[in-house]
Parts: structure tokens; sequence; C-alpha cells
């Protein structure tokens, strides 16, 4: 504005000094040189470079070859996830109609309706082939940036779910590493999600 000859006031020349300083110790903590501007093209391709190092190594790795094993705490997230919007759908059908597209991909990974107050046991979850868990990790959070930027408040309730699912699988290979004992593979997937959370956090 200032170089078309438009006034531009003191207050709009002001740099927000806090942003600024976060903004830095982000750039830091990524890898990045100091000054480098965090577009959202660049985060993208850091995103997918952190993939490539510390999630797709494992859809090969000897310690997955059985698949990513679903464990009594992941089948616990599904079910609390699918538990929060089905509560609703139980007691007003029609008001929470919406969210039948969410209770649907639960279904994918384990997610059982039980009657209200009701408990039963869940059965397990047959393994997930671990270069199918990259892949849906990938998706889900890709498909919940999208729904997150809806202005319907059905795609919001199922980008939740989706980052709630991406959250819990990611935790599940964790626990499945850590089992192994390969610190290296492990570490190596910790310090990349680590890297990917700052990332989108941006």
């Amino acid at each position: 504005a200032r170089d078309m000859g438009i006034p531009v006031p003191p207050r709009a020349m002001e740099r927000n000094k806090p942003r600024d300083r976060m903004e830095d110790v982000t750039t830091k903590e990524l890898g990045f040189p100091e000054g480098t501007e965090l577009t959202p093209k660049l985060l993208r391709g850091y995103v997918k470079q952190q993939h490539a190092d510390g999630y797709d190594p494992l859809a090969k790795a000897p310690e997955l070859s059985k698949g990513v094993v679903p464990n009594p705490a992941f089948q616990d997230e599904i079910q609390r996830l699918g538990q929060e919007i089905s509560s609703g759908r139980q007691s007003l059908p029609s008001t929470f109609k919406s969210s039948s597209e969410a209770i649907k991909l639960l279904s994918d990974y384990g997610y059982a309706s039980l009657p209200s107050g009701g408990k039963a046991k869940i059965p397990p979850r047959q393994p997930i082939p671990a270069d199918t868990a990259m892949r849906a990790i990938k998706k889900l959070r890709d498909d919940a940036s999208t729904n997150f930027d809806s202005d319907k408040p059905e795609q919001k309730t199922l980008a939740t779910v989706q980052k709630g699912i991406s959250n819990a699988l990611e935790q599940l290979i964790d626990d499945n590493l850590a089992s192994s004992g390969n610190q290296q593979l492990l570490q190596g997937y910790r310090d990349a999600r680590t890297r990917i959370a700052k990332a989108n956090d941006v």
C-alpha cells in the first residue's frame, strides 16, 4: 500500500513480535534455516519427506510382517470416538442422522454399537497390513483437513473422527514397534511423527 502512495497506519506496519518468535522457534524445530518462510507448499513437501523417511520403511519392516495388531487401547479409543457420536443419535436420531458417515467409517476399525449404558466384550479386530495402515493414516489426515474447512457441521464431525482414527492408528503402530524391540526403527518413526505434528500445527 505504501508503494502505491496509500498511507499505512503505524499500527499496521508493526510486526507481531510474539508470533514472529513462535514462527522462528517452529522454523528451527523443523530444521529450516532461520528466516525461512513456512509456506503451505514448503510444509506439504516437508510432511511428504517425513512420511518417506519415518513411515514408508515400516510397510516392509519384518517387525510388522504380520500386520499392525490392534490392542485393547486402540479398541477402547475407537469405541470412545463412536460412543461420542452414537449417544446423540440414540436420544435424537433425526437430529444426529448426519453422523452416519462417521459411524460407518469407525466400523472399518472395529467399532461396535452397544445398547445405551450396555457393555459387551468387543471381539478383537484382525491385524491391519502395515502398508495399508500407512496409507490409511495419510488419507485420513488429508480428508480431515478438507472436511475441517467445510461449513457443514456433519463434515466437521467426520473430520474430528478421521483425525481421531489417524491418531489412534499412529499410536497403535508405536505400540507394535515398541514391543518388537527395534529401537532404531521405533525412534525414526517417533521422530517423523513429531515433526509431522509440528508441521501440521503451523
